[in-house]
């Protein structure tokens, strides 16, 4: 029998046509079947995405293992993957909950077992946000909270029907930011209108510091710090102003996790803080090569379909490359596990040194 959901949603399927590059031979028998008897990725017709198992439960042991340290909790955007077995990785290694970004994320982590859920977004849908109340009145155990960045989006949430209040955390933007309310005097007063709800609770506070950047330059750094710190500012005056139970203040995308933890700290004694960083169990091999200290666990499976065209398909020398951009990132995700060496402080590992391009010649020609 599969493991199917009660709205629905079969987990372990019965494959066929529609799932891609499974061959024939293997269509009619269940997922966990096939799974079971580990056939190798060759018998698969390509293009193919293989997840390196090894590699993935490294990135994610290493990361709850750091945020552990720190008194911070993890609630990995499922975005990143969208696949509920995944997800159960996550929770079982540890992790608080998962973030989502739509309703129907929501939806389909609800499906899938998942009881505490961040939906990471202003839900101004009147259908999603009667979905919301509905399931959090049927479900006592699940924790279900969403963003407000504005009175419309208070007013949607406010106008369900329902026993039990719908979750929310004001959402704090800033300039050149995406969502978000632009500064601490409308922040608070749009916790105070959430307090007076009676259908929604106020939860905390939240904000995303990707949106100012995501290289190591020292001014982007800085525009990092001072949206956090102004976000840290407006969780602690909200903190003040209201009783809130059992508070959460979430930040942190895959990029700037370390920093969230730094500003924040002063926080962890009166709030569950939550990094949502969801790249960090399977991420690509380009832009998180150089901006997440974990090793790319998803790998690609192809076949050269022409070589016509001279010097277009090299695959040995791609391969030879991606191999060593892989080797950065692993040696930066030793460094989650505890203090540097030499003295160099704890935090997020640094990008081992390039040698001069003309050092490297001097060493092919022998001098």
């Amino acid at each position: 029998m599969g493991r199917m959901t009660e709205s629905g949603l079969d987990l372990d399927p019965v494959l066929g046509v529609a799932h891609k590059s499974v061959p024939p031979a293997l269509w009619g028998r269940r997922a966990s079947e096939v799974a079971a008897e580990r056939p190798p990725v060759s018998a698969f017709a390509t293009p193919l995405l293989v997840l390196d198992r090894v590699a993935s439960d490294a990135n994610v042991a290493q990361l709850v293992g750091w945020a552990r340290e720190r008194g911070l909790d993890l609630a990995p955007h499922g975005k990143t993957t969208m696949a509920p077995e995944l997800w159960r990785r996550l929770l079982d290694a540890g992790c608080w909950g998962i973030t989502v970004a739509t309703t129907w994320q929501a939806q389909v982590a609800r499906a899938a077992g998942v009881t505490r859920i961040l939906l990471a977004n202003e839900v101004v849908d009147p259908v999603g946000a009667a979905w919301m109340a509905r399931e959090v009145d049927a479900h006592p155990q699940v924790e279900l909270a969403c963003w407000v960045d504005s009175v419309a989006a208070v007013e949607t949430l406010a106008a369900t029907a329902g026993r039990r209040p719908i979750d929310v955390l004001v959402e704090v933007g800033g300039t050149g930011g995406r969502t978000g309310v632009r500064s601490t005097e409308d922040a608070l007063a749009l916790a105070d209108r959430v307090a007076r709800e009676p259908r929604l609770r106020l939860r905390g506070v939240s904000g995303y510091e990707g949106s100012y950047g995501a290289d190591r330059r020292p001014d982007t750094v800085a525009a990092v710090r001072r949206y956090l710190a102004g976000l840290a500012e407006v969780a602690s005056r909200v903190l003040e102003a209201h009783v809130v139970e059992d508070p959460i203040v979430s930040a942190g995308g895959s990029t700037w996790f370390d920093l969230v933890a730094e500003e924040l700290a002063p926080l962890v004694d009166r709030a569950r803080i939550v990094l949502r960083a969801g790249a960090f169990q399977a991420h690509d091999d380009v832009f998180y090569a150089g901006n997440a200290p974990s090793n790319c666990a998803p790998r690609s499976r192809c076949s050269v379909a022409s070589c016509r065209v001279p010097k277009r398909a090299r695959p040995a020398r791609r391969r030879q490359a991606r191999r060593a951009e892989r080797s950065r990132p692993a040696a930066r995700a030793a460094d989650l596990r505890g203090p540097r060496a030499a003295g160099r402080p704890r935090g997020r590992p640094q990008r081992p040194a390039r040698a001069p391009r003309a050092a490297a010649r001097a060493r092919a020609r022998g001098g």
